[in-house]
């Protein structure tokens, strides 16, 4: 300070003067504002920049995004209970279509109890499989479109002429529908019958005489032996044999044996819906290669609308999954081995998941022959993520933390009573953590040994899901923008700046999260280097 007094004095503002030192109190005093703001103002952008990730702060670190598995899991803790029967039910609603216990029958684990009808479920799967083939193709062309590719044009030329000429060629076979006679003279023989099926022939060929009197022909004899005719051993010189040139269903026979016939008249006829049907396809099969033809030439592809197909893709792909895993879900089978007790399923009845009047389940009920399960509860954001016949992985404390495997068999549709779980080792834990809606899960053992006993205490972990080679983050590098409701990280440029990102994500589980769009495998971002705050009430199991 003395130093800058000497400055002061040097320079010819320090005066002794009353009136000159009140002046130079008062620039002394705005030099010193002045120094201070600038400090503060300093300080004030660096905060700034830090919120909206303009620069790597201390408490971030780098990491490099790549795909990897991610595994959702489910942890609780659990007591060794007696189980004496455990009902299996639907899930799905539905039609029953089959029942194949009955009361008093032994079952092993995976026997089929029952089954829903799956009709139009897979006509919908077929229908959400054919629309992704067919936007495949679409991506396809629409990404050839944009690369100009001389050898894809001819490809596409080919595939073009491909399609005229099956066309061409079908619709050709409309006139071989009806079946005419090639000679003048006397039906012989008629070995054509409504309803049959033929096999398209070569009319006039040479058959032998077993081959006589099967093969699908009519027989036309140009010359006239009206009493040689009902001999089924003659064998006339002057035969015409005469077949149909298109294979199908014969619809109508329009002459007998012994009918006088010329040239060009009908002798029989075969039905042509399914050729129409051929038709039909033909032509939307040409008018789709001309279509690509067309967008190659004219260049309509574009990677805007290329990324649209490929989010409808994704949507569908979902749906197609959803669809399967329904499908799966109508067939019911053993979740542990033992004896049928109650059956309530009959075939026809309309299964519907609302819970009945009295709160009881319907099913079929099984009584285990090893009736030792792990009861546990979990809580209602858990239960999200649960359902039956997930594997789980068992800890017995008691045996020094011996691990057995086991399976999800039974989730309660009603949360449970307070004096219910006050009997639990879990009360106080869930007390504690504020607790709201907790539900019985049931889960059952693959194998057992002697040393497992009622009332043991155990530790559970669920497998709720498992991605195979997807984009994962950690969950600290995600932050929860509130008053804009979106989710962004901050991603580092090659030029070392920091840019926020908004993010799109899927499933997680307690540490990492799988990210569907706005980052690509590669990319840097930064993560937080301590505990991270969740994404939102809902984040984590």
């Amino acid at each position: 300070m003395s130093k800058f007094f000497l400055l002061i004095k040097k320079t010819g503002l320090f005066i002794v003067n009353k009136r000159q030192r009140f002046l130079q109190i008062i620039i002394i005093n705005l030099l010193f504002l002045c120094c201070f703001c600038s400090v503060a103002g300093f300080i004030l952008n660096k905060t700034l920049l830090q919120k909206n990730g303009k620069i790597n702060a201390a408490e971030y670190q780098p990491y490099l995004v790549s795909k990897q598995d991610l595994i959702g899991q489910i942890s609780s803790t659990g007591q060794v209970v007696n189980n004496d029967k455990v009902i299996h039910s639907f899930s799905v609603p539905g039609t029953i279509s089959d029942v194949q216990v009955k009361s008093g029958d032994k079952v092993k684990i995976g026997d089929v109890l029952a089954k829903l009808d799956t009709t139009t479920a897979n006509d919908e799967l077929a229908t959400i499989t054919t629309s992704i083939s067919e936007l495949n193709s679409e991506i396809y062309l629409a990404q050839k479109a944009i690369s100009k590719d001389p050898l894809e044009k001819k490809q596409l030329e080919n595939e073009l002429s491909i399609a005229e000429t099956n066309y061409n060629q079908i619709i050709q076979e409309r006139n071989y529908l009806q079946t005419k006679s090639t000679a003048s003279g006397t039906v012989f023989k008629v070995n054509i019958i409504t309803n049959t099926l033929i096999a398209a022939g070569a009319s006039n060929s040479k058959i032998s005489e077993s081959e006589y009197e099967t093969a699908q022909i009519v027989v036309v004899d140009a010359l006239s032996y009206p009493l040689m005719i009902a001999d089924p051993t003659y064998i006339p010189a002057s035969q015409s044999n005469i077949y149909s040139r298109l294979a199908g269903m014969v619809s109508s026979v329009s002459v007998s044996p012994g009918d006088a016939v010329s040239v060009d008249q009908l002798l029989f006829t075969l039905d042509g819906t399914q050729l129409e049907l051929n038709i039909l396809t033909a032509e939307n099969m040409r008018l789709a290669a001309q279509k690509s033809l067309n967008d190659f030439n004219n260049g309509t592809g574009s990677q805007s609308s290329i990324d649209a197909l490929k989010k409808q893709l994704k949507e569908l792909q979902k749906e197609q999954q959803k669809k399967i895993v329904q499908i799966e879900a109508m067939t019911l089978t053993a979740s542990i081995a033992g004896d049928v007790g109650q059956n309530d399923y009959q075939k026809g009845m309309q299964i519907s998941l609302e819970v009945t009047a009295t709160g009881l389940q319907k099913g079929v009920s099984i009584s285990a022959n090893n009736s030792l399960v792990i009861k546990a509860y979990v809580s209602d954001r858990q239960l999200t993520f649960l359902k039956k016949d997930q594997n789980a992985n068992i800890s017995i404390d008691s045996l020094n933390n011996k691990t057995y495997t086991g399976k999800v068999i039974s989730i309660s549709s009603q949360a449970v009573s307070y004096d219910e779980l006050s009997g639990s080792t879990q009360f106080n834990q869930q007390i504690s953590s504020n607790l709201t809606n907790m539900y019985k899960v049931i889960i059952s053992f693959d194998q057992i040994d002697d040393l497992v006993r009622i009332d043991q205490q155990a530790n559970i972990s669920i497998e709720t899901f498992t991605l195979k080679d997807v984009l994962v983050i950690p969950l600290s590098a995600i932050k929860f923008i509130p008053n804009e409701n979106k989710l962004q990280i901050q991603k580092k440029l090659s030029s070392g700046e920091i840019e926020m990102v908004d993010v799109e994500i899927g499933l997680f589980n307690d540490e990492n999260v799988e990210i569907t769009s706005g980052i690509n495998e590669g990319d840097t971002i930064l993560m937080l280097t301590t505990n991270p705050k969740s994404i939102s009430n809902n984040t984590g199991f």
